[in-house]
């Protein structure tokens, strides 16, 4: 896998799955657009990543398509093109069964998963279409993918199955920009700072696997690959 001198643009670059993906871009030689929420985790991340002169990014709320449409620009104007935009901003709230889950619970994944989905992911598609193409690259959840209930989980759940629903449509729509939609369908992660290692965490999934498989969708090896979804499921 290479991504030499391809630009890619990840959303929730500060997080624990989105520091391994920013280091795995750079190590396959990408230039890589960081969108964070606040400038002291840009500086973080710039402090952490090998060839730290092909890391950039922003500040930006991806609950509004305006800051979307700013941000994929950004990073289009910054390396003088944009290749493939990675998704990861999101969340997960659970413990509750249907019953018990609140009006509040419920709003905040549909706007941390969903919303935030829909608006990378638009704007993603009208810059790569004007560039002539590109990769999309959406996170679900293996729950979701494989459609089946896990107690307390129904709202994450939910919200991930409308993001694994919106790459089918982004898939469809891009073929005719040479637009490839994808997305990966993990399980539960090793926490930040613990290692896969670890005994404890033999069933749980290593964000670095996650982060490569997403690597290998915005590269060539996958460039008739579109409309799939990668289940990481662990142990």
């Amino acid at each position: 896998m290479s991504l030499h001198e391809k630009v890619i643009l990840v959303t929730g670059a500060a997080g624990n799955l989105g520091q391994h993906t920013v280091r795995v871009c750079l190590q396959e030689r990408a230039k890589v657009y960081a969108a964070v929420r606040k400038p002291a985790e840009l500086q973080s991340l710039v402090e952490i990543m090998p060839n730290p002169d092909n890391l950039k990014g922003g500040v930006y709320d991806l609950g509004r398509s305006d800051e979307t449409d700013r941000m994929v620009e950004d990073a289009a104007l910054v390396f003088g093109a944009l290749h493939a935009v990675i998704n990861l901003v999101g969340g997960w709230a659970g413990g509750h069964p249907i019953t018990e889950t609140s009006d509040v619970t419920f709003d905040q994944m549909m706007a941390l998963n969903v919303k935030t989905a829909w608006n990378v992911s638009r704007s993603a598609m009208r810059a790569l279409g004007e560039e002539g193409g590109g990769a999309i690259v959406n996170v679900g959840a293996i729950w979701a993918h494989r459609m089946q209930g896990i107690e307390g989980t129904s709202a994450y759940v939910i919200s991930k199955a409308a993001v694994l629903a919106l790459n089918q449509s982004l898939a469809a729509e891009g073929r005719a920009l040479e637009v490839r939609a994808n997305a990966v369908a993990p399980g539960s992660m090793v926490p930040a700072g613990e290692r896969s290692s670890d005994p404890k965490n033999a069933h749980l999934v290593p964000p670095e696997a996650v982060a490569r498989a997403m690597a290998y969708l915005c590269s060539e090896g996958a460039s008739s690959v579109t409309g799939t979804v990668i289940e990481l499921p662990g142990g």
